[in-house]
């Protein structure tokens, strides 16, 4: 599994490095989430099975969506070898996904299974992600635990303040808060081998 997620981003290295650039982020950044995506489950599952099933169940009326459908919200399902939600992808490119028909939601899932397109995507969202606990910060100039929580965030999500990563990310190793910053230290584990990995690329 680790060979295919160093070939990956060997592969995609220029890509990685270019959108690291455009958004002002580390590159070893950008290449970590890859890395850590990477062999995940494959994109025909997602868009024929889990993302067809749950816009069935999430179909309406209003009030069975909201308190029997049992899966998750469509717009909750992931694409693309970096794995980002719908909802999440179409708030990158500045759409309203409630306002999408079925068709639209399904070009713009096809749009985050291409490499170049998913990998700005997730550029621009790590960005973001850094600039709502640093909003005055250098996003391109992060510190270990800033490293840490950016890739956690993406991990995780937005609910969480600052203050519960930070102190997740300065508890024990075998203390439960690690929890909540476990993807950014396997990412921190990591970096050496991805950095070699993207070193190798054209």
């Amino acid at each position: 599994m680790f060979s295919y997620k160093d070939a990956w981003v060997r592969y995609n290295g220029k890509l990685i490095r270019q959108a690291s650039s455009d958004n002002k982020i580390p590159t070893i950044l950008l290449a970590g989430v890859a890395w850590a995506e990477a062999g995940g489950m494959p994109d025909f599952v997602k868009g024929d099975v889990v993302f067809p099933l749950r816009s069935f169940n999430w179909s309406g009326p209003d009030w069975v969506d909201r308190h029997l459908t049992i899966t998750a919200p469509p717009g909750k399902t992931s694409f693309g070898t970096i794995s980002m939600q719908l909802r999440v992808a179409a708030h990158i490119v500045g759409v309203d996904l409630t306002t999408l028909s079925y068709s639209r939601q399904i070009e713009l899932s096809r749009c985050l299974e291409t490499d170049a397109f998913n990998i700005a995507g997730v550029a621009k969202y790590l960005r973001a992600l850094i600039l709502i606990d640093y909003p005055n910060g250098d996003t391109s100039n992060l510190t270990e635990e800033q490293f840490v929580i950016a890739g956690s965030r993406y991990n995780r999500g937005t609910q969480r303040k600052l203050a519960d990563f930070i102190a997740s990310n300065q508890a024990p190793k075998k203390s439960p808060l690690r929890e909540y910053t476990s993807y950014g230290h396997r990412m921190l584990l990591h970096r050496e081998r991805v950095a070699n990995a993207l070193g190798a690329g054209p």
